[in-house]
């Protein structure tokens, strides 16, 4: 068992988060269970942060190609009131919605197959207004983006928990498993906090 540093209650020794005051405890690692069995809790990653860091840097990339073929557009036109930039502010366009997508793949990673085809789309697309991001750009959108399509959320790793017996009692009693509404870990019916993840429960 796992004792919180913030209210001194007991956790299973795989658990995130104190049940009872949603306090961070130690880092998963190697313990010892009940038998004196040596064993590890795997940490997983709970975004795509490959795809997230590649489709974030992509997408300044592509800014930043849109905004040299807006300068260049406007240099070229002059003569026309610079109307030769609009198609770099195209490019600008591209490298903000890329951006966004690659922060939401890590602020809403359930949706990562969404934005992984937007960052994809337009990662093609921003050869038209950005050059392809200098083709940096492009080429680490494509891959952030099939990462982002191809990225598995983390499974659940709580084990299952029991209450300890009681005596019987003269009136049946019926035991209803709850389950976190954030990540849909077990918990205990006396739980606060999701061991998890952290996430307050809802009575």
């Amino acid at each position: 068992m796992i004792y919180c540093s913030n209210c001194g209650s007991q956790n299973p020794d795989n658990a995130a988060f104190c049940r009872t005051c949603g306090n961070k405890l130690q880092a998963r690692g190697l313990a010892l269970n009940s038998c004196g069995i040596q064993h590890e809790f795997m940490s997983r990653e709970s975004y795509p942060s490959a795809a997230f860091t590649l489709s974030l840097v992509a997408g300044i990339f592509v800014l930043l190609g849109g905004i040299i073929g807006a300068a260049i557009g406007a240099v070229f036109t002059f003569f026309a009131f610079g109307v030769g930039a609009i198609i770099g502010i195209f490019g600008i366009i591209w490298g903000i919605i890329i951006i966004v997508g690659a922060n939401n793949l890590r602020s809403h990673p359930e949706q990562h197959v969404t934005w992984g085809v937007i960052i994809l789309v337009f990662s093609i697309v921003s050869w038209f207004g950005a050059v392809g991001g200098l083709f940096i750009g492009f080429l680490l959108g494509l891959i952030g983006g099939i990462l982002a399509l191809s990225w598995q959320p983390p499974q659940s790793s709580v084990a299952p928990t029991y209450a300890s017996p009681s005596p019987p009692s003269s009136t049946p009693t019926m035991q209803t498993t709850r389950f976190c509404p954030n990540c849909g870990a077990p918990v205990q019916p006396n739980s606060t906090f999701c061991p998890n993840c952290g996430k307050p429960l809802t009575q």
